[in-house]
């Protein structure tokens, strides 16, 4: 099938037009949302294949598992819930020179206290609505809250598999496919791609389940490129797909190490400008130890709390000619 790629300025001057319509209300976004990694066209999200499509893209390599079950760590005596780290490192960049970047690393050493939350509180996501990271850390009392998944950036609708606290939220419609994390009530944390009766009817049910875009890393190996051709649904996401992927951004990821330890990761950056490539992020990670690992929303959406303060450098404006910079208001959380 042969695709239109419309340029990524045109592009991106439609999109905030739209969405600075349908951000009047105030409690849509408290930040002027100039900063989007975008996977998919307006109105798409996800590839609709079946389960059976997801194992003939992955190969043979991986037999019939779609998605990876991880035992989490039990928290030893002695061990804090969590580690908080800020990291300055010099990387190579997928153009062979070098460059800083600068962020955040949280070690969770007992995952299954970590949460999914709604924006703001129960039912956010049915009401549409976007709250910063910092209000929706509040209504669970978070130490530390991080975006999640991705959202529709006009509707402000939460896209994906989303379950909180064992409460089913919503399933993405059957055949959609994206990769998630979930942590399941035995104790297990999944990473990777599920059917929707997995969802809907799972054997063992969810504690908690977000969806991403893009698996970064699995079993160790970077894994992109079979990601790409999973979750990209035909020639017309090829333009987006690719510069969601290559383009330097903030980035966030949820993975985790090979003692079982649930790993959050932050990227600080700002589109085009600096950050990192999602090539670029998984190499990051795989160099800390990381097994398993997926994309969750960047970008301006790209947002660390600790006790309800901001720890990062959020990249939107406050308002437009601004030197200052706001969080933008997000769906999803994860928090601890």
């Amino acid at each position: 099938m042969s695709s239109t790629r419309v340029p990524t300025a045109l592009f991106t001057l439609w999109l905030l037009c739209l969405i600075h319509i349908a951000s009047s209300d105030e409690n849509i976004v408290n930040s002027f949302p100039d900063d989007w990694v975008i996977p998919y066209r307006p109105g798409f999200h996800g590839a609709d294949r079946p389960i059976s499509s997801v194992l003939e893209l992955q190969g043979s390599y991986y037999g019939n598992k779609t998605h990876e079950s991880v035992p989490s760590h039990h928290r030893q005596k002695g061990e804090p819930l969590l580690e908080v780290r800020h990291f300055i490192d010099n990387i190579t960049s997928d153009k062979g020179d070098h460059k800083v970047i600068y962020g955040h690393y949280i070690i969770i050493n007992d995952p299954m206290k970590l949460s999914v939350l709604e924006p703001g509180s129960k039912g956010g996501c049915s009401r549409h609505e976007r709250e910063t990271v910092v209000t929706s850390t509040v209504q669970k009392q978070c130490i530390m809250g991080m975006n999640a998944g991705f959202f529709d950036v006009i509707t402000g609708a939460c896209l994906g598999n989303v379950i909180s606290d064992g409460r089913f939220v919503q399933a993405e419609k059957e055949g959609i496919q994206n990769v998630n994390f979930g942590l399941k009530k035995d104790g297990n944390m999944i990473f990777g791609y599920l059917s929707h009766d997995e969802v809907v009817k799972p054997t063992v049910p969810y504690r908690q389940l977000v969806s991403g875009v893009i698996w970064l890393l699995r079993n160790g190996k970077v894994y992109i490129n079979e990601s790409k051709m999973i979750e990209m649904d035909d020639a017309d996401d090829a333009g987006l797909m690719n510069d969601f992927i290559n383009e330097v951004s903030a980035r966030v990821a949820v993975g985790h190490d090979k003692d079982g330890r649930l790993i959050l990761a932050q990227v600080d950056g700002k589109s085009n400008v600096i950050g990192v490539s999602l090539w670029e992020f998984a190499y990051f990670l795989q160099r800390q130890g990381i097994i398993n690992a997926i994309n969750l929303d960047g970008g301006g959406s790209a947002t660390t709390v600790a006790n309800t303060t901001v720890t990062g450098y959020p990249s939107d404006y406050c308002f437009p000619g601004s030197i200052f910079r706001c969080a933008r208001s997000v769906t999803t959380i994860l928090c601890v």
